[in-house]
This record gives C-alpha cells, structure tokens and sequence, in this order.
C-alpha cells in the first residue's frame, strides 16, 4: 500500500498530524503500538486528571461544612472504582480519535512500525505478522517512555512507573515517588488525599525545579499536608541524598519514579541503526 505520509505514533503529535494531512487531501495512514491518543491519552495526561478530579471531589466533600453543607454519615471512597474510571475516561477518548480517523479516512494500524530504506515503513502486528507501508514521507512521533533505574527494574507490585501506578486495584499503605516534578507532584497530592503516607524525593533543591522558585514554594505548602490525628506529615519531601531519604526508602511499601525533567523522568524511545536501515520503535 502506498501513502502521501506514514506516521508512526499515535499520540497527540502523531494523530493531529495524520488527521490534519488527510483534511488536506493527503493520503495518510498512522501506525501506532497499542493504543490511539498514545502515552498522554492511555497511560498519562488524562487518566491523571480523571484521577485529580475523583481526589479533588472527595477533599471538597470532606469540606462540605465549611459551605454550609450537611453530609449525614462516613464519607468513604472505592479506590478500585477511582482507578477504573480513570481507565474509562481514556477508554472513551481512545475511541473518538479512532473514530475520527475512521470519519477522515486514516488508514489505522496497530503494531511497531520500523523505518526502512526507500521510505518503506514496516508494521509488525501484535500478532507478530508483517505488512510493508509504501511512503512518500514519513513523520516520527514515537514519543517517550518511564525511564528505568539499574537494580530498581518495575515489577508492578512494590517498583512501579506510572504506567503500573496508573493500573493499581488498592490503595497503598506508603509510597516513595522519585521525581518532584508535575507528574510527581499529580500522583502525591493524589495519593495523599486519599490517605496514603507519600516521601517525594527530587535531586534539585526544591519540588517542581523547572518551575520558578515562587512557583514551587506555593505548591509545597499544598503538598506538605499533617494529618490532624497523629501530626505525622503525610506528603514529606526529601533530598536525594538525605539519611531521612534513605530510610524512608528502606520502610516504603511502594517504589516509583517519574517526571521528565529529573533524573529519574523518562527518555526518548530509541532509535536502532543498522548499515541501511534506520528503525524506531514505540
């Protein structure tokens, strides 16, 4: 099959571009790995937010009083019902993009697809069967994935990434976070609220650190939380190499990092080389 422009990558670059192209007459086709709306839809932006909003309506209900609202009885959560929603909402949005290209006629294909000489465009299936993608240009929009420590490789019951911890069924008792950065700071202020013990660990000198200093000295007073009952902090932050970090670590249920910008962020997927060809993969 021959094309105008080949894009691998389904995310928000891949997806937009394919779109936009066809909307201009091109012919277009999008290979993407597993799913339309790529990392940010599946397994980042969005099921965080949809995350966020569960968080942030339980911490109002717990306020209710203070709008002079009466809830009679415990207010209680469902931690495995919050997780699948978020799944859900991603879910549905997965759907509309696939939909959108159905409505502008973007070839669709699920499996790696490998950059080959004469702008060839090679797709393995999940299935493990192989198609052959002419192309007059192709776009690269692989996107990133969870950086992984030596030693700490994630296991998705105690060392996670945010992919694992987007797909867990109970709440942790205690958890480390590795990386202060936005994407940290989301899954502290979420973890905490719902009651888990939360140590944000960051190399630099202060929490969100691409941020300016005013910045993140106003989202440290938000994450810095004492529990009324035992005056034990819940959310803390810690220096890397602090003693308290490294006990904290030692006690920790759960483990994982992320964060784009720290030392333990993620990293761009790879680029494999060989004499005549040039493959990428997502």
């Amino acid at each position: 099959m021959s094309y105008d422009l080949v894009v691998i990558g389904g995310g928000p670059a891949g997806y937009v571009g394919a779109i936009r192209a066809a909307q201009l007459g091109k012919k277009v086709a999008c290979v993407e790995m597993e799913r339309a709306g790529g990392t940010c839809l599946n397994w980042g932006c969005i099921p965080t937010k949809a995350l966020l909003k569960s968080a942030e309506l339980y911490h109002q209900i717990q306020r209710a009083s203070e709008f002079g609202l009466k809830i009679e009885g415990k207010i209680g959560f469902d931690f495995a019902a919050v997780m699948q929603r978020s799944r859900g909402v991603s879910d549905q949005m997965a759907k509309g993009i696939e939909y959108l290209f159905k409505a502008k006629k973007v070839d669709y294909f699920v499996g790696k697809g490998q950059v080959a000489k004469d702008k060839k465009v090679t797709v393995t299936a999940p299935d493990g069967k192989t198609q052959v993608l002419e192309a007059k240009n192709v776009l690269l929009a692989t996107g990133a994935t969870p950086r992984v420590l030596p030693g700490l490789e994630p296991d998705g019951k105690v060392i996670l990434t945010s992919r694992e911890a987007l797909a867990l069924k109970e709440r942790p008792e205690s958890i480390i976070i590795l990386g202060a950065g936005a994407i940290g700071v989301e899954f502290a202020w979420f973890f905490n609220t719902f009651g888990t013990k939360v140590t944000l660990v960051e190399m630099q000198s202060q929490i969100l650190p691409v941020e300016d200093a005013e910045s993140a000295a106003l989202h440290s007073t938000t994450v810095l939380i004492t529990r009324p009952a035992d005056d034990q902090t819940l959310v803390r932050f810690a220096s890397l190499y602090s003693p308290e970090c490294e006990r904290r670590m030692r006690r920790a249920r759960n483990l994982f990092g992320f964060g784009r910008m720290t030392r333990f962020g993620s990293t761009r997927n790879r680029i494999l080389q060989s004499t005549n060809t040039i493959s990428r993969f997502y």
